[in-house]
């Protein structure tokens, strides 16, 4: 046991594990998942940036989230008939769809916002300033080394 909470690696994953349990526990109250907020927050960032070139597919979703495509249109499609998204044709290729924020999403994204803040300051309720700021340092460093 000692040598598993040494493990870099180990730690990572389960502080990831469990920061996503309790997302998941705070964002079931709205009735979404994790990984659908992950989508929601994902086209709310570039519609917010105004960035028009950056006409969200589910394949540019799937690579932004590092997620496959089937898994993505599998949340796209689950979140279309709740409500959250929906799809518009898309002006540069007749084959694909654009996936845009309804009214019921924009109106959202602050309490979803919310709940994820919540959720790291329950994660991150020991550490100082600092400690946070070299946090994100090194995790920052580590997920640069995979893209």
């Amino acid at each position: 046991m000692e040598r598993t909470m040494n493990d870099v690696g180990y730690l990572i994953n389960k502080a990831a594990r469990l920061t996503k349990w309790e997302l998941n526990n705070r964002l079931g109250d709205v009735g979404l998942t994790s990984p659908q907020f992950a989508v929601l927050r994902e086209i709310f960032c570039s519609e917010s940036k105004g960035d028009k070139k950056a006409d969200l597919t589910p394949a540019t979703i799937a690579e932004r989230v590092y997620a496959d495509r089937p898994t993505i249109s599998g949340i796209i499609q689950r979140l279309t008939d709740q409500g959250w998204v929906q799809r518009v044709e898309n002006p540069n290729d007749r084959r694909s769809k654009i996936i845009v924020l309804t009214d019921k999403s924009i109106a959202l994204m602050g309490t979803l916002d919310s709940l994820s803040s919540e959720t790291m300051k329950k994660g991150l309720k020991d550490f100082s300033e600092e400690e946070i700021a070299d946090l994100r340092k090194y995790l920052l460093k580590v997920i640069n080394n995979f893209v």
